[in-house]
């Protein structure tokens, strides 16, 4: 027991002298010593503190007594760190993007509701891309709401809530995220309130695609066929036709209505084949192009249209 006490004794000496040491650095040495936060700041900039780095020199930039070399070499620092500050949100917007891209390779799964260990493992990358993305301190506004989006269809529900809230403060008015506020809502049993979302989200943008599919299934759950759950369920067939499948499955008992909604489906299976084969006929003229320009025009060669590669009618990422 004695030597128990005397070990944690010995302890708490070691943590307070380690606290008297810092002290005594950050209120005597640092103070006085220009030096010393120059290797501070130069530290944490290494660490990748860049706030912390700049918080630093800037209180060593208004010190009086620093030498004119002093001053060139923090001018150096403070152009180092500008440099470091966009690389770093340049790296964050490119974890962003892929983060994106593998939320877009696991939509269609979770359109169909049959997500495998594949749609799994893509949202599971998508949500480190996201981490990383936050180290490197990216002001994207597309982060919150994509990795609110990833921990959700991930099954983290409890961790996803704060996340949903965070996204709605910082950006009431986006759609999307108030769709994810809605899917939340059903899955912890607050169906009204999943419906009111929904509506909501189609005041901020009318028609919007993943409002409209969700409200016509949160209303069907409700025991609510009417004009409304209809119209929401045309609206969305007519976007995607993975929603037109599995939306015409809510209106088996009523014929017509499914009827209407596969038709639509079909409708856009089509637009989509079209759609399709016009991007591979522009891609091969704008890889011509690109031969003519090199290969026939001469020195001078040729300009080749940038919105000839653009595509029309893509389903946009959004919450699913």
């Amino acid at each position: 027991m004695r030597l128990r006490v005397s070990r944690l004794f010995f302890l708490v000496l070691i943590v307070a002298a380690v606290s008297i040491a810092y002290h005594y650095y950050e209120t005597v040495i640092l103070k006085n010593n220009p030096y010393a936060r120059f290797v501070k700041g130069s530290t944490n900039l290494r660490l990748g503190n860049l706030g912390e780095a700049e918080r630093v020199w800037r209180e060593l930039s208004r010190m009086v007594d620093l030498a004119p070399a002093q001053k060139s070499a923090l001018q150096e620092k403070f152009k180092l760190l500008d440099y470091c500050r966009k690389i770093s949100l340049q790296k964050a917007k490119r974890h962003v993007n892929q983060a994106l891209a593998l939320c877009r390779l696991a939509q269609p799964a979770i359109d169909e509701e049959r997500i495998t260990d594949k749609e799994l493992g893509f949202l599971t990358q998508a949500l480190s891309h996201l981490e990383c993305a936050a180290m490197y301190r990216g002001a994207d506004k597309r982060y919150g709401y994509l990795i609110a989006y990833t921990l959700l269809h991930l099954g983290k529900t409890e961790e996803a809530a704060p996340l949903i809230n965070a996204a709605l403060n910082e950006n009431p008015t986006s759609a999307d995220t108030v769709v994810l506020q809605a899917i939340l809502l059903e899955r912890t049993d607050q169906l009204d309130e999943a419906i009111s979302a929904c509506l909501g989200a189609l005041q901020i943008k009318e028609d919007h695609p993943w409002a409209n599919y969700y409200l016509a299934r949160f209303l069907v759950k409700n025991e609510e066929v009417t004009d409304q759950s209809f119209q929401a369920a045309k609206n969305a067939a007519a976007f995607d036709k993975i929603w037109a499948k599995k939306l015409a499955e809510l209106f088996s008992d009523w014929p017509d209505k499914r009827e209407a909604i596969e038709r639509l489906g079909v409708e856009r299976a089509i637009q989509e084949k079209k759609e399709a084969e016009q991007n591979r006929i522009d891609k091969n003229r704008v890889g011509a192009a690109r031969v003519n320009s090199y290969g026939g025009a001469g020195r001078g060669g040729g300009v080749v249209s940038r919105s000839s590669s653009q595509t029309s009618g893509g389903k946009s990422s959004g919450s699913g």
